[in-house]
């Protein structure tokens, strides 16, 4: 017998299932990873990841201020400040695509400033903050670097940066702005527009406004006054896709639940949660709640000197549109030889966006249409008579409950709710909030009690405590 089956010998007298543990075992073995060498092991890392670990050197690069125009849609985020408890703000994922991409080392050593500090929900199509950043420019004529495209690759689907443009280092986006521009979207059923206008029209000029928005006590300086050189009401008319009728007709008398409209206010500074306020007010005149004068009225300190209780408009259809900087040349290309890329890039990307939320609308719309065009029992006939809603629509303004978005819709819950409206109690007649010396003397005590406790307890005053609180910048 050759080899080979002296070899085989031992397996002649092996079970079947013997074999079979036996192919596996071997099979195992040779599925089994060689021992490592350990000298390769503990060979110098490759060139790429040594590349990768060695620190940015930002000594070596020249730097630069510059101003950025910044649009998010704020709908999910909790407002555009960075926040100590929470990542979910703009400014967490801008500082974040900012230092990602090496253009700062710390944004605390950036001299960042910020033009609207927008709330929760609030979102902005022309915010501005500006910074110094890592730059390209050594001699004059060179190309920068390509700021936009930078930062956009690094950013959220919401937030996007559309232009920048150089600045002097003495450059404030807060400070060297020289006017803001608010829109606020509202449906227009059952509102008098013409009352809301001229109710607006009072806000013109320069007023103290300590009325109309959250009373800060731990601010040093309480200067309430602001100047207002816009207000209007306009018709909300779709240019990117189709229009709305005739933009100098009158409002319908009888408005579908799509008719917008916008709410535009214009002023050099605004107080916290001042948009909110005014808007609020002008529903409720839209409304007939209050007389178009209650604006005037609340804008004299004099005779009004604490502010009535009422809430804030909702959030969500508030948009910081513009940042005026005369001074700045905006520029929305990258690079020299390409640019349209990144501006092509940006129409491309809120194109989508776009697309995205009208095939939303346009599903809702669809669901609207049908339960439109069912029929039901008409109240005042016979019964079982049915007749189209639409035929209803009528009495709608005079019958609120009929309809679940009552005279403003499920947006405004102001006055009606589920079925029947509530009782609207005049603003005069309702309890005040404290006026400001009486905010700013009860926070005095706070302090005081607190400082005498530390003291007692022998641990002193931890000025920058956690329950200090700091005076905050613009928020509308």
């Amino acid at each position: 017998m050759s080899s080979n089956g002296s070899n085989n010998e031992p397996y002649q007298a092996w079970s079947k299932d013997a074999l079979i543990a036996r192919i596996c075992e071997l099979e195992a073995k040779t599925t089994i990873s060689p021992p490592t060498n350990p000298q390769k092991s503990a060979s110098k890392p490759s060139r790429k990841s040594s590349k990768a670990d060695r620190a940015f050197d930002f000594s070596k690069h020249p730097t630069r201020r510059i101003v950025l125009k910044l649009a998010y849609f704020g709908w999910n985020y909790q407002g555009l400040a960075a926040q100590l408890h929470t990542t979910n703000t703009v400014e967490h994922h801008l500082f974040e695509a900012l230092t990602t991409a090496k253009l700062v080392a710390d944004i605390k050593d950036a001299d960042y400033t910020r033009c609207g500090r927008t709330d929760k929900g609030v979102s902005a199509t022309g915010n501005a903050v500006s910074l110094n950043v890592r730059s390209k420019v050594r001699n004059p004529g060179d190309e920068e670097l390509p700021y936009l495209t930078i930062i956009n690759r690094l950013l959220p689907p919401h937030i996007r940066v559309i232009a920048w443009a150089p600045v002097p280092d003495d450059f404030s986006a807060r400070f060297s702005c020289a006017h803001r521009t608010y829109k606020y979207f509202f449906p227009a059923l059952g509102l008098d527009i013409a009352k809301m206008r001229e109710a607006a029209s009072y806000f013109l000029g320069a007023h103290d406004f300590r009325n109309f928005c959250k009373i800060d006590p731990s601010k040093p300086v309480r200067n309430y006054e602001r100047t207002v050189l816009a207000a209007t009401i306009e018709p909300v008319h779709e240019g990117v896709t189709s229009g709305y009728g005739d933009p100098s007709a009158p409002p319908s008398a009888l408005p579908l639940p799509s008719d917008f409209y916008t709410l535009t206010i214009q002023g050099t500074a605004f107080l916290w949660h001042q948009i909110r306020c005014m808007t609020y007010i002008l529903l409720m005149v839209g409304q007939g709640l209050e007389p178009p004068t209650i604006v005037r009225d609340l804008l004299n300190v004099a005779a009004h000197p604490a502010k009535p209780q009422y809430d804030l408009a909702p959030e969500f259809p508030l948009v910081l549109w513009d940042c005026a900087y005369p001074q700045v040349e905006w520029q929305y290309a990258d690079s020299q030889s390409d640019p349209m890329h990144a501006f092509t890039s940006l129409v491309k990307h809120v194109t989508t966006l776009y697309e995205t939320k009208r095939i939303e609308t346009l599903t809702v719309d669809l669901m609207l249409k049908q339960l439109f065009s069912q029929s039901l029992p008409h109240p005042a006939r016979n019964a079982g008579e049915m007749v189209p809603f639409m035929d209803l629509y009528p009495g709608i303004l005079t019958r609120c409950e009929t309809l679940p978005w009552g005279t403003l819709g499920s947006l405004f819950p102001i006055v009606t709710v589920a079925k029947r409206p509530r009782t609207h109690l005049k603003l005069f007649d309702r309890l005040r909030c404290d006026t400001v010396d009486v905010k700013s003397d009860k926070l005095e005590a706070k302090k005081r009690k607190a400082d005498e406790a530390a003291v007692a307890s022998g641990e002193g005053v931890d000025k920058d405590a956690p329950g200090v609180k700091k005076a905050r910048t613009e928020m509308a």
